[in-house]
């Protein structure tokens, strides 16, 4: 996600974002080329790791696709089905995976994330 559309993700409530491949910044590497003169990769810029554990746009990083669409089922399961229902009794909640923090699931560690 590149421009200001980024804001829009950046300010939900639950960004997930796939190592290797998930990006967000306002300005990419040629716009700050031409002003700085500074070359930075796309990764390094705003890439997945640099989302999760540098700038905090982005709250769960995964290894892979299948992995963030497992991830995002996971934690829908913790929703209520509908707006007027309660949530499910603690006993009948989905347990945490080994290695999970704070309820979250476990993703791709990283020691800012620990």
């Amino acid at each position: 996600m590149r421009g200001y559309a980024v804001y829009a993700a950046a300010i939900t409530d639950f960004v997930f974002v796939v190592d290797g491949l998930g990006e967000m910044f306002i300005t990419g590497p040629a716009i700050i080329k031409e002003i700085t003169g500074e070359e930075i990769t796309f990764e390094k810029l705003g890439g997945a790791r640099v989302c999760t554990q540098v700038n905090g746009a982005a709250d769960f990083l995964v290894a892979s696709e299948q992995e963030c669409f497992q991830q995002i089922r996971r934690l829908l399961s913790y929703f209520p089905p509908t707006t007027g229902s309660f949530p499910r009794p603690a006993k009948q909640r989905p347990r945490r995976p080994a290695g999970s923090r704070a309820g979250r699931p476990s993703a791709v560690e990283s020691p800012a994330r620990l």
